[in-house]
C-alpha cells in the first residue's frame, strides 16, 4: 500500500510556515532601515549637516636647527690658564669661556703704555712752548711719534684680547673638550654654543603643495620624544627653487623653545596647515554611490526622507566635504540609508511610530546633534 501525505495535513503546514513568517518579521521590524508593521516608517538614525572649518594639510618630516650654532675655537695658538664653564652652561653674550696665557702680551702692553706715555708728555712740551723753541716740522714729529706709540697700544691690547675667547651670542654650552693648560690653535675644538630659544624646522614639501605654502602659515610638529604633545611653528620663508630631481621645495618655519624641551637635529613629524576654509561637511556613512551619482537621503520635518544629488569636493578620515547639493542644518540619514527609497517615512530611536491621531515625528533639535568634528 502505496504512503501518502493526507492534504489536510499538507495545508496545515502551509499555514504553520505563513504565521512563522508573519511572526518573525513582526519581531525585526525594529531595527533601522527596516519598516515596522505597525508605524509604516523605518527606524534610522539622523546627522544634520554642519559647516566646519577645514584645513587643507600638508604632512612632512623635518629637523630642528638651531638658531645661531658656532664651534668655539681660539683664534690664536696657546696655553690655556683658566677655564670658566662647565658643560651644558646658559651663557650670555661677551661672557669669558676661555683664558689663555698672557704674559708676554701684558708685558708688551706696559712697555706700549710708557712710550705712549713718554711721547705725549714730548708732545705736550713742544705745544706748549711753540714756534719761540721748536719749528713746525719738530712738533709734527713729535705728533706722529705719539700717534705711532698710540697704534702699537692699540694692536698690542687687541692681542691681549684674543687671549679672551668670549661667547658670541647668548646660548647653551655643550660639552668641554679642553683642560686647563692644554695647547690650543685655530683648529682645536674647545665646546659648542647653540643658541635653542628659537629653533630652524627645516623640511620639504612636494612641489603639489608649493602654490598653497605661505609665510605665516601655522605647522603643527610632533616628536617621538614627546608623544601626544605638539609644538607649534610658523612657516618663516619658501625655498626659491624646486628641486628637479626630487620635485620638492624646501621650506622653513620658527619655533619657540623657551622651556628648551627641543633640542636641534631632532626629527620631526609635522602637519603644514596651508588654508583653512568654512565648508560643507557630513559623516561618509550618509553617502550613497549609484553608478556615477553621489546622493544622500534629507529628512523634512515631516520625517519625509527624499533623494538628493550632491557634488563632492573631497573625503577626509570619516566624513565628507560636499561642494553642491545641501544646506547647513539639513537632516541626513546615516544608519539605514541602504533600504531608503525617495518618499520614504522614517523615525528616529525613541520616536513614538507615526498613526492615526499622533501627529508626525519631528526632527531631532540642535541637542541631539553630535560635536563639530575637526576637519582632519
Amino acid at each position: 500500500m502505496k504512503n501518502s501525505i493526507s492534504p489536510v495535513i499538507f495545508i496545515l503546514a502551509l499555514v504553520a510556515v505563513a504565521v512563522g513568517t508573519w511572526v518573525y518579521f513582526s519581531q525585526g521590524s525594529g531595527q533601522a532601515g527596516v519598516p515596522e508593521l505597525g508605524g509604516g516608517a523605518a527606524l534610522v538614525s539622523l546627522e544634520p549637516v554642519r559647516m566646519e572649518i577645514v584645513a587643507d594639510r600638508v604632512e612632512a618630516v623635518g629637523t630642528l636647527v638651531a638658531n645661531e650654532s658656532v664651534i668655539i675655537t681660539s683664534k690664536v695658538s696657546d696655553t690655556i690658564s683658566a677655564l670658566h664653564f662647565e658643560d651644558g652652561d646658559l651663557v650670555q653674550a661677551g661672557d669669558v669661556l676661555v683664558e689663555l696665557t698672557n704674559q708676554e702680551q701684558s708685558a708688551l702692553l706696559a712697555e706700549a703704555q710708557a712710550n705712549l706715555w713718554d711721547t705725549k708728555l714730548q708732545l705736550d712740551r713742544l705745544e706748549i712752548l711753540g714756534s719761540n723753541v721748536a719749528s713746525a716740522s719738530q712738533i709734527d714729529e713729535a705728533r706722529a711719534r705719539y700717534e705711532a706709540n698710540q697704534g702699537r697700544l692699540d694692536a698690542t691690547i687687541s692681542r691681549l684680547e684674543d687671549r679672551l675667547i668670549r661667547a658670541p651670542f647668548s646660548g647653551m654650552l655643550g660639552f668641554r673638550e679642553v683642560s686647563p693648560g692644554a695647547l690650543v690653535s685655530p683648529n682645536t675644538r674647545i665646546t659648542t654654543l647653540d643658541d635653542i630659544d628659537t629653533l630652524k624646522l627645516d623640511f620639504s614639501i612636494p612641489e603639489t603643495a608649493f602654490g598653497g605654502v605661505r609665510p605665516g602659515n601655522r605647522v603643527e610638529a610632533n616628536s617621538a620624544a614627546y608623544r601626544g604633545l605638539s609644538f607649534i611653528a610658523e612657516v618663516s620663508s619658501v625655498g626659491s627653487r624646486v628641486d628637479p630631481v626630487t620635485r620638492t621645495v624646501q621650506v622653513r618655519a620658527i619655533l619657540s623653545n623657551k622651556d628648551r624641551q627641543l633640542r636641534p637635529g631632532m626629527l620631526m613629524t609635522l602637519s603644514l596647515i596651508a588654508s583653512e576654509t568654512e565648508s560643507i561637511v557630513i559623516p561618509e556613512a550618509s553617502l550613497l554611490q549609484k553608478g556615477n551619482r553621489s546622493l544622500v537621503y534629507v529628512a523634512n520635518a515631516e520625517m519625509v526622507v527624499s533623494e538628493r544629488d550632491v557634488v563632492i569636493e573631497r573625503r577626509l578620515r570619516g566624513e565628507v566635504i560636499i561642494a553642491e547639493g545641501l544646506r547647513p542644518g539639513e537632516m541626513l540619514v546615516v544608519d539605514g540609508i541602504m533600504s531608503m527609497r525617495n518618499g520614504a517615512e522614517v523615525r528616529v530611536a525613541g520616536a513614538p511610530p507615526s498613526g492615526p491621531g499622533s501627529g508626525a515625528p519631528r526632527a531631532p533639535g540642535p541637542g541631539t546633534q553630535r560635536p563639530a568634528a575637526g576637519g582632519n
